[in-house]
């Protein structure tokens, strides 16, 4: 860590949304905007929201009697480009209002376009190419999707740098958006839910936990279906299910449904029970949930792509699984809920990989060069 801020000023964008309390930015994923401020100095961070009044009509457009199908209508009508180009005219009022008082724009994510004229970087998760090769359910038409391409490659291009978390992202921005490698740096993301040390952690619960709103993105479906192989081996095992308002299916032996958990604390004690963290995403661009997972020594079972891939080293720190593979889903969750010693091992190998390199202060290392680079250049 730095002793003390440099002289370098940035403004945050983003579409998430985060509050300010006690000198700090709170919200998922937080601790990036309140590490960038500890090396640089944030002078602000500008939230991108729709009115109220737009968020109405859209959700009155989308509507549908099953209320996961709504929800999905919802998301495709905030994916659009007429969509992007409302935020981006949005964004771009925010940072009028704040020339003079910044150096660098810093944008979390490729929901809207900065002000072009202005200098900025950018870190992202995932690119739309990337949504349309591995989750095409929730695809818009070709039109709207080559509109949105279309913007999104601009606001690559027009970046001074760009910080992809997963190198399978880095290499989207380079093959189908034709952006100058030297331009892309792949940084990783870090984690605010991690402890100092596991000496309390307990490997012998054998429940398995699953967090994850999109049920049928991540994987939910396929998870229930390992999950009957596994309750034959390990009659006495869990699986503890957090997201999903109700319960989406009929009853199965060994499985609870927590629902939705905003409660930091409660959350983190369902954490320190479980053995394992399993999330078999078709699509999971990076899962801050995994690297949080790490950071409380829990093994993961994860994707074999895109942040899974970059994260979890298959039989060390976890497993990677194909997409939609039921059988070996089921015999991962078996070799580490039945057994402890594995189990703790690769617990304690994630949260190491968390204390070295999934970390915000690391993150902010490898970027903070080409954030000077980019004030630098601009300034010449």
């Amino acid at each position: 860590m730095p002793s003390q801020s440099e002289d370098i000023r940035i403004l945050g964008l983003t579409q998430r949304k985060f509050s300010y309390e006690n000198g700090k930015y709170q919200g998922r994923a937080a601790g990036l905007y309140n590490k960038l401020d500890q090396y640089f100095t944030l002078i602000g961070l500008e939230m991108v929201h729709a009115t109220r009044w737009v968020k109405a009509l859209r959700a009155v457009r989308a509507f549908h009697p099953a209320r996961e199908q709504w929800r999905v209508n919802f998301h495709k009508m905030s994916n659009t480009y007429q969509a992007f180009q409302y935020r981006s005219q949005l964004a771009q009022r925010k940072i009028q209002a704040k020339v003079g008082q910044f150096d660098l724009i810093f944008q979390l994510n490729t929901m809207q376009s900065p002000d072009k004229h202005l200098p900025y970087v950018l870190t992202m998760d995932s690119t739309r190419a990337q949504r349309m090769y591995y989750w095409s359910k929730e695809a818009m038409s070709d039109y709207q999707n080559e509109r949105w391409m279309t913007l999104e490659k601009e606001v690559y291009q027009n970046a001074q740098f760009l910080f992809p978390r997963s190198e399978d992202t880095r290499q989207s921005l380079i093959k189908d958006y034709e952006i100058t490698p030297d331009k892309v740096i792949c940084v990783g993301a870090g984690t605010d839910f991690w402890v100092q040390d596991l000496q309390k952690k307990d490997y012998t619960s054998q429940i398995a936990l699953f967090v994850g709103i999109d049920f049928e993105r991540k994987g939910g479906h396929v998870l229930l279906e390992s999950w009957k192989q596994v309750i034959r081996y390990l009659p006495k095992a869990k699986l503890q299910i957090i997201g999903p308002k109700t319960q989406l299916v009929d009853e199965q032996q060994g499985v609870e449904w927590l629902g939705r958990i905003t409660d930091r604390q409660y959350l983190q004690s369902l954490f320190d029970q479980a053995t394992v963290l399993v999330l078999p995403s078709y699509f999971e661009p990076w899962g801050l949930v995994i690297s949080e997972a790490m950071g409380l020594g829990i093994p993961c079972i994860v994707p074999n792509h895109l942040g899974g891939k970059d994260m979890i080293i298959h039989g060390e720190t976890g497993f990677q699984v194909e997409p939609g593979d039921v059988d070996s889903l089921a015999e991962y969750l078996i070799t580490l809920l039945s057994n402890p010693k594995m189990a703790k091992d690769f617990g304690y190998a994630g949260w190491q990989r968390v204390v070295d390199y999934y970390n915000w202060d690391a993150v902010i290392n490898r970027m903070a060069p080409y954030i000077r680079s980019a004030v630098k250049g601009n300034s010449t």
